[in-house]
Order: structure tokens, then C-alpha cells, then sequence
């Protein structure tokens, strides 16, 4: 997320690269890949994770149109979709930039 906020300001201001900005995410290769759900400091395998069925997984883009909004909630919609290819109703809570 951090990264994602530094690149489309640099490439606002170095490149002077207007909105709206695109951002398109496929996961490849992926089939029985799980994503780990919360903070597990033991390691303890989490019983309900579900494997992503798939081994392709191609998302709607997200559209950045204004670069006063927050990064956060601009990918909110992106990582519930990811999440809930997982098998999850949508992303867990994330800590603070």
C-alpha cells in the first residue's frame, strides 16, 4: 500500500502523469495457494482458510480519479475481491500506514 501511494505521487508529480490512474491486479500460478487469515505468532495452521480454486485469477481494475482520497479505501474493493476468492467475505482489517 505504502509503495502503491509513492508511485502514482511520483508519477503524478516526476512525470507529471495525470488522473486517472488504472490499476489492474492478476494473481497467476495460484490453485491451492491459501491466503493466511489474522496474526498467528505460533505458526498454528488456521482451520478454516480456504485454497484459491483457480490458477488465474483476473480482478476488475480499480480507477484512481482523484489522488486526495485515501490509498487505503481506493483498494479496499481490489483485496475484498482477492479475499474473497479465498473463500472469505472480504479483506481483514489492516494496520496503519
Amino acid at each position: 500500500m505504502r509503495s502503491s501511494s509513492r508511485y502514482v505521487n511520483l508519477s503524478n508529480d516526476l512525470w507529471e502523469v495525470e488522473e486517472p490512474f488504472y490499476v489492474l491486479l492478476s494473481l497467476l500460478g495460484v490453485r491451492s495457494f491459501y491466503i493466511k487469515k489474522g496474526y498467528n505468532p505460533l505458526k498454528i495452521w488456521i482451520k478454516n482458510a480456504s485454497p484459491f480454486d483457480r490458477d488465474i485469477l483476473n480482478f476488475p481494475e480499480i480507477v484512481i480519479n482523484d489522488l486526495d482520497n485515501l490509498i487505503d479505501i481506493i483498494f479496499k474493493p481490489l483485496f475484498d475481491n482477492v479475499w474473497n476468492a479465498a473463500g472469505s467475505a472480504v479483506a481483514g482489517k489492516r494496520r496503519s500506514l
